[in-house]
């Protein structure tokens, strides 16, 4: 029979941010890079963040200049204005692609929503397995 501490460390070691508030860097400057964050609250993009996880509570504002590579999105929001993003994993929540944004292969599945607004552009994009993508010309 397991014991209460070794079920919480097998907890914590397959599911990254399970258990505990993760700190993330709330405004990651211009010139800057930041990895392996997982967001649960506001988070404000004018550098560059790769191989990350937005989580429910979690909102990250990708800014002009700002890009973002390898994130998943589960549960919280992306909103990206006149930057470059590649590789979101859309799971769950929503992402919004508002003008001069681009976004070059994203995978959309699940609950997942993908909205891309006026001059702003989706690439190589796959939807599948409940996820939605509404193109707003």
């Amino acid at each position: 029979m397991f014991k209460k501490k070794v079920i919480s460390t097998l907890i914590l070691s397959v599911l990254p941010g399970a258990g505990f508030s993760a700190d993330f860097t709330e405004k990651v400057n211009q010139g800057t890079e930041v990895k392996n964050e997982v967001i649960n609250d506001k988070q404000d993009v004018y550098g560059k963040i790769l191989d990350s996880t937005i989580t429910t509570g979690g909102h990250q504002y990708i800014h002009t200049g700002g890009s973002a590579s390898n994130i998943v999105l589960n549960g919280g929001k992306s909103t990206v204005n006149g930057a470059l993003i590649d590789n979101f994993k859309i799971l769950s929540g929503i992402q919004k692609l508002e003008s001069g944004a681009v976004s070059e292969n994203a995978y959309i599945a699940m609950s997942g929503i993908q909205h891309v607004n006026n001059n702003a552009t989706a690439v190589s994009t796959t939807v599948e397995n409940k996820g939605r993508q509404y193109i707003n010309a």
